[in-house]
């Protein structure tokens, strides 16, 4: 099985565009069954053949199919794994996330996390002060309101990879750090704004991250986010 080196590849997919030519392995669709969920199966479907398809198109597995690979996690809430006719397949690590009707998949030789969310309008006072910290909601109440939909979805979205990074962590945890974004903040919401890709560094509990992100089809933002090496 020879390997290509992956830095960074992702994709995004929707439900309401099948993929042809790519199908689930057995375990994938005995886990498939468990999800009753209609619309939460087809995310999960859809993102594992779009991994499938990217992976084919990067990676030489000689022998092998796409129903030899399989996209599992191990125990509920753990990130998924890539295995080969039931082998780790290693220095390879994937990242998913959805959000009807899109599904965000990332492959990278790093370990990786993303996240795929539809803007944050207007929550409750509530809501904010149980995901955000003291000095985040500071920050985003000296926003214009264009600018706080715009904050309040990024924090959300790097809380969310970060949580991804570090599975000891929980939702709960998510007004208990800040972030602290390493770049003229007014730019970074005018660039996402005008739907321009940005890439930054940020702080969390004095690790440095690296991300990335942009607006995905007006109303969804994407973030793909690992630590730096």
């Amino acid at each position: 099985m020879k390997k290509q080196k992956l830095d960074l590849w992702y994709e995004i997919a929707s439900i309401n565009a099948p993929i042809s030519g790519i199908r689930l392995s057995e375990s994938e669709v005995k886990a498939s069954e468990n999800i009753l969920h209609f619309n939460r199966k087809r995310h999960w479907v859809i993102a594992r053949l779009q991994a499938k398809k990217m992976l084919l198109n990067l990676v030489e597995l000689d022998g092998f199919y796409d129903t030899d690979i399989s996209i599992l996690s191990l125990k509920k809430g753990a990130k998924p794994i890539i295995q080969i006719s039931n082998h780790l397949l290693e220095n390879i690590e994937i990242s998913l996330s959805h959000s009807y009707p899109y599904s965000l998949v990332a492959l990278s030789k790093y370990p990786i996390s993303v996240d795929i969310e539809h803007f944050i309008d207007a929550p409750s006072s509530e809501f904010m002060r149980c995901y955000y910290s003291y000095f985040e909601n500071k920050h985003i109440q000296s926003l214009n309101l264009d600018q706080q939909k715009i904050a309040r979805t990024l924090l959300w979205g790097l809380k969310e990879c970060y949580l991804k990074l570090n599975a000891n962590l929980s939702i709960q945890d998510f007004n208990s750090f800040d972030i602290s974004i390493n770049t003229k903040m007014e730019t970074l919401y005018s660039s996402l704004n005008n739907f321009s890709m940005v890439t930054f560094d940020l702080v969390i509990n004095e690790k440095t991250y690296l991300a990335k992100s942009w607006v995905h089809f007006m109303n969804y933002l994407a973030i793909i986010m690992h630590k730096e090496v």
